[in-house]
């Protein structure tokens, strides 16, 4: 196994989640990393990161998912754990 693309370090955030968000929301792809991005994050994880894309804080993201701040930060460490690892 080994990768089949990658997002350069010099993407802007805004860019990262919204080619992100259009992988949650399945659209499709043309590099099968996208895809394999796509099936590591968990169903909370793309919830999560899609309100990130959306420009939502920590706070409101986890008012919105009944979650504690805490608990969003958290998944948002694994989210960025998973992408870059």
């Amino acid at each position: 196994m080994g990768a089949d693309g990658f997002f350069n370090k010099s993407i802007l955030p805004k860019e990262l989640f919204s080619k992100l968000k259009e992988i949650v929301d399945g659209s499709t792809l043309k590099s099968t990393t996208h895809a394999q991005i796509k099936t590591l994050l968990t169903e909370r994880e793309k919830k999560v990161l899609i309100y990130v894309s959306q420009g939502f804080s920590h706070s409101d993201i986890a008012e919105k998912l009944e979650l504690s701040k805490r608990t969003i930060e958290t998944q948002l460490q694994s989210i960025y754990a998973k992408l870059y690892t």
